[in-house]
């Protein structure tokens, strides 16, 4: 019993959770990066080591466990397919996400093709299970001992019937962010209601998908702005954000007047980044802050970069997945033999080979490489 209340107390420093139908409510549970690396996020957004030009957009395998009862939460494939293009359409400023002056984070997310063993795969799973009413932590780790797909191929996701954190159930969604990379809990779980709403209402998904990738709320700690990239959200071109209730689409809030630099304050790349804007009002149209769904449409350009920061220094092992190749639909069978049994010094050796589905051949003696032919020949030294 002391052992699992030690565990769950460690998950506490790695989670983080949302809702979002009509607003969005968290139950945030901060979790740290090691000092290092924000150090390193520091220097490279703050402009002293220089910021490498992308080469492409990121795309990141995604897979979606359905956790049911064989109710409503076993929802359609079809349901999984609109989240998905949806959260697609958000990371690039397309679709009913479009905006003027919006972003396009250069992330996607594909569909796994293959699953842990290489086999082909819809990328959705089903698992009839009682936890998908999930209550607490230890129903966390309960519910992914037995479905989790290798985190560092794979960003899980699992669709639940309702999701509390310590019985408290007002939040319907949470993820775990980028220090807990490769742990077996790592991933983001969201319930399955939130998949039949559409338009702009559905986006918990992708307002955790955020926190998976290193972005914290806009408002976090208030309206200090000592240095913008070490307070708040450590996003400088996010204002100082004091409040996290919900405000109407057509109307402006400013919570906090500590957007600009005077020159008394140690905040020496607010004016370079935000281009010296001054006092701004909260964005409450951005997809990290709380407040009503339909208003929520943007992601900023330091919260893109920040993003790309953490998937290339910490979430890496994604960009290297094969998870969305196209599969090998037919197995490689190694088969071959040699053409006869006994050979008089000097003669070639001729090798059968019988073997299934292979496209390459690479033939080894002692370690060496001798061929790469389909049908080898091996010269037989006197």
């Amino acid at each position: 019993m002391k052992k699992k209340f030690l565990l769950i107390i460690l998950l506490l420093k790695f989670i983080d959770s949302g809702i979002s139908q009509v607003s969005d409510f968290c139950a945030y549970k901060r979790q740290n990066v090691s000092a290092e690396i924000e150090n390193k996020y520091q220097n490279i957004i703050g402009g002293k080591d220089k910021i490498q030009a992308r080469k492409s957009i990121k795309i990141i395998p995604i897979v979606f466990h359905i956790i049911h009862e064989n109710g409503i939460e076993n929802i359609a494939d079809v349901l999984v397919f609109n989240a998905l293009d949806r959260l697609n359409d958000a990371f690039s400023n397309k679709g009913i996400y479009f905006k003027e002056n919006g972003i396009d984070s250069e992330i996607e997310f594909c569909l796994a093709t293959r699953d842990t063993l290489g086999d082909p795969t819809s990328g959705i799973s089903r698992t009839v299970s009682k936890l998908t009413d999930i209550l607490n932590f230890a129903d966390d780790l309960s519910l992914k001992i037995g479905t989790t797909w290798d985190p560092t191929s794979y960003i899980n996701v699992w669709v639940v019937r309702s999701a509390c954190i310590d019985n408290n159930c007002k939040v319907s969604g949470y993820a775990f962010q980028p220090a807990a990379h490769g742990r077996l809990f790592d991933g983001i779980v969201v319930e399955a209601i939130d998949f039949y709403y559409t338009d702009v209402i559905q986006n918990i998904l992708v307002h955790e998908m955020g926190h998976y990738l290193g972005l914290d709320h806009t408002f976090d700690k208030g309206c200090k702005n000592t240095n913008c990239l070490t307070d708040g959200d450590k996003v400088c071109d996010t204002p100082p954000d004091g409040d996290n209730l919900g405000v109407d689409c057509s109307l402006s809030f400013n919570s906090c007047k500590t957007d600009e630099d005077d020159g008394s304050s140690n905040n020496p790349f607010r004016s370079v980044i935000s281009g010296g804007l001054g006092d701004q009002n909260d964005l409450t149209d951005n997809f990290m802050d709380y407040g009503i769904s339909s208003c929520k449409k943007q992601f900023s350009k330091g919260q893109k970069d920040r993003m790309h920061f953490f998937i290339e220094n910490i979430r890496q092992s994604l960009l290297n997945s094969k998870a969305c190749m196209p599969p090998c639909l037919d197995q490689v069978v190694s088969n071959f033999s040699l053409d006869k049994s006994i050979y008089i010094s000097g003669e070639v050796i001729n090798v059968v080979n019988s073997s299934e589905h292979a496209i390459e051949y690479l033939w080894y003696l002692n370690n060496t490489l001798i061929s790469n032919n389909t049908l080898p020949t091996i010269a037989n030294i006197k």
